[in-house]
């Protein structure tokens, strides 16, 4: 019986050296990936995501793989290996000029790709894990609010007269308090709320994941809101959208990302937070910083902001320190500049 091996181009082949036929997935044999049309394999895989992964992560799976196999195929579908991966990311990267998010988009929905095709045995290992993602410059990071900034957010949301201001507090409080993100807050089910005793818990659906595996607490005023939104939403079902539109088009209908994200962004402009590098991620941020400056453990911190792992929980320990404590406080120089004489005439005018 002849076993397939794997040729010197990175495809497989049988042990005659000649490539192997395409064969029904269904066959348990390995992928003969040179020369051959990748569309059904891929297919097969996104069937499977359904499964598990939410339709906008879904989304973007389909369209990051798409955009490989059409250069796959320009490429004349040649060995399916880490110097041809290689190849794709710098074509993303040197001649279309991708932003870095994008091309960490592409390769990780490829990764995935390889991943389920060594688990079905039709490739020998993941040739795409041999190529490092491009690193996030800081332009794609947000700060955080400030302590004052945040006050007056809070501010233009204190004073609630009806039901669509009690959402929108609500929206700011879990952002700002709880660090809840947007997508959470858009796939937030009424059913996913529960009271017990003083606190509340708000079970959530994460980015990229298909169960509501993340819970924040709801401290007592924060629960008391929600209990009160609860009963004057007039909303029973488990499944019904925790947060809806007001909007007489979409009235009752779930609020959606772009749409919390503009109520948040709304109140920021209000508060006169207008910044460059600030966004209504930054309130997240601000949930974690203000956390662990005021002695939250790590380990607690990285709970509230369902972060995977707890390096993404230590940035944010990083730069509590850096603003409060960092090397550049340190910094001792004798020679400031006299600032005087502008100061007096900016009094002046």
């Amino acid at each position: 019986m002849k076993e397939d091996q794997k040729s010197p181009n990175g495809s497989l082949a049988t042990a005659d050296g000649s490539d192997s036929e395409p064969e029904n997935l269904s066959s348990g044999r390995r992928l003969p990936l040179k020369g051959q049309d990748l569309s059904s394999y891929i297919n097969v895989w996104l069937i499977e995501k359904e499964g598990q992964f939410f339709k906008s992560t879904l989304i973007t799976y389909r369209n990051a793989i798409s955009d490989f196999l059409s250069y796959w195929n320009q490429q004349k579908r040649p060995g399916f290996d880490s110097l041809f991966i290689r190849q794709y990311e710098r074509e993303l990267t040197r001649f279309r000029k991708l932003a870095p998010a994008t091309v960490q988009r592409n390769l990780s929905a490829l990764r995935s790709f390889c991943s389920w095709a060594v688990e079905g045995g039709m490739l020998l290992a993941n040739p795409a894990l041999q190529v490092k993602l491009p690193k996030l410059s800081r332009q794609y990071r947000r700060d955080t609010l400030s302590d004052e900034e945040t006050d007056r957010l809070l501010e233009t949301v204190r004073m609630v007269k009806d039901l669509g201001e009690l959402r929108d507090h609500l929206l700011v409080s879990l952002a700002v308090r709880v660090g809840v993100r947007e997508i959470e807050m858009h796939r937030a089910d009424v059913g996913d709320y529960s009271r017990g005793g003083k606190i509340g818990i708000l079970y959530l659906q994460r980015k990229g994941r298909k169960a509501k595996d993340r819970t924040v607490v709801l401290v007592e005023d924060l629960a008391d809101t929600m209990d009160l939104y609860l009963q004057l939403s007039g909303k029973k079902k488990a499944v019904d959208p925790l947060f809806f539109s007001e909007r007489p088009d979409r009235k009752g209908s779930r609020l959606s990302v772009r749409g919390i994200q503009s109520i948040l962004t709304s109140y920021m402009r209000e508060a006169g937070i207008n910044r460059p590098r600030v966004s209504p991620h930054s309130m997240r941020h601000f949930a974690a910083t203000n956390a662990l400056q005021n002695g939250a453990h790590l380990k607690d911190v990285q709970d509230m902001m369902g972060h995977s792992t707890i390096a993404t929980t230590e940035n944010y320990i990083h730069l509590s320190r850096r603003l409060t404590d960092g090397a550049e406080h340190r910094v001792q120089v004798e020679r400031r500049a006299n600032l005087s004489a502008l100061l007096n005439g900016a009094r002046q005018e």
